[in-house]
């Protein structure tokens, strides 16, 4: 991690960011304290670094509140700055609800993940890849953070992918095809090897070897999409908008396996969302326009957090660890 200039006042700015955070928990824990908030208006006052950090804050919380992320709050330790006194009797009689309130957002952060978890029949955690072996001889390589769900009946072979990204490695069977559904995506082979990614804009099929016919339903806001793809061919499913296609190396084709990262033409929103299956914490993006630029290349995921710093630095971002499990993605 490179380090963080210097905001005048003797503290790095990632130190500064930290510290509006900290208020920010703080005066969400304790809204109706007088002497926390004259505190935390000295303390914005005190140095415009601090009223930028705090908009900055603000956003990044916002994020972080909608979505699982909510988990990786800060430690709830009063900034350096913050004065003594600030800490009233009775906030300190409400640390216990807090503590309370804190647990609760956890299990609602958890939610989703348990939900997948009771739904799936297989998941894979973060940096976590696993391997399986399918009753007909078929094989599954699961990314870190996906999921999938096998549904193998009569004439009908079926794999619901879940979340995430998975390889197939399908054995031939012309009387039994093998499906994989990718929310509105359907992928069937007969025999070939292949990765799906679903997304949370829409789902991506590349073709190792083999061929495989990919169908998308016309009812998510774009056009039905039937097409058949070859050995070096992809084809990206938007789930509203025209499907794009392309060509590449097939030995791309499913290259997180080997800890690589293959961006084709992708916005940078994507791609960090493929990152954060391999960071233990959050990473928040916190603008749009720079999330839409587009990401072309091939990083090493071993380091995640070296990953996003070369990713975005070439597009004019910067990379903030706030805390150890909280990076911070904006402009520069």
């Amino acid at each position: 991690m490179t380090s963080s200039p210097d905001d005048g006042t003797g503290r790095d700015q990632d130190g500064t960011l930290r510290d509006a955070i900290q208020w920010h928990v703080r005066m969400t824990e304790e809204p109706e304290d007088d002497a926390l908030r004259r505190a935390f208006r000295h303390w914005l006052a005190s140095d415009p670094a601090h009223a930028a950090a705090w908009q900055q804050a603000e956003r990044v919380m916002g994020l972080l509140a909608q979505g699982k992320s909510v988990a990786f709050l800060p430690p709830r330790t009063a900034p350096p700055s913050a004065p003594r006194d600030a800490i009233s009797p009775r906030r300190r009689r409400r640390l216990g609800l807090a503590a309370v309130a804190a647990a609760a957002l956890l299990v609602v952060a958890m939610t989703p993940q348990a939900v997948l978890r009771l739904r799936a029949d297989h998941v894979t955690g973060t940096a976590e890849q696993q391997v399986l072996a399918l009753e007909d001889g078929s094989r599954i390589r699961l990314a870190p953070g996906s999921a999938v769900r096998v549904r193998y009946a009569g004439d009908r072979r079926t794999v619901d992918l879940m979340a995430g990204e998975a390889f197939f490695e399908v054995s031939r069977n012309p009387d039994r095809p093998f499906t994989v559904t990718a929310g509105a995506a359907h992928v069937t082979v007969l025999g070939t090897g292949f990765n799906v990614r679903l997304g949370t804009g829409g789902a991506d099929v590349a073709v190792r070897h083999g061929s495989v016919q990919v169908d998308r339903d016309g009812d998510t806001g774009g056009e039905a999409v039937s097409t058949t793809l070859a050995a070096g061919q992809w084809a990206r499913l938007p789930w509203a908008g025209p499907a794009v296609r392309g060509t590449g190396a097939p030995a791309n084709v499913g290259a997180w396996s080997a800890q690589r990262l293959v961006a084709v033409a992708q916005p940078l929103s994507e791609v960090i969302a493929d990152l954060r299956r391999y960071y233990p914490g959050a990473i928040v993006l916190t603008d749009p326009e720079l999330g839409g630029r587009i990401v072309t290349g091939s990083y090493d995921v071993r380091d995640p957090v070296r990953a996003v710093e070369t990713i975005t630095g070439p597009l004019g971002g910067k990379v903030r660890r706030v805390t150890p499990w909280l990076l911070v993605v904006s402009a520069s």
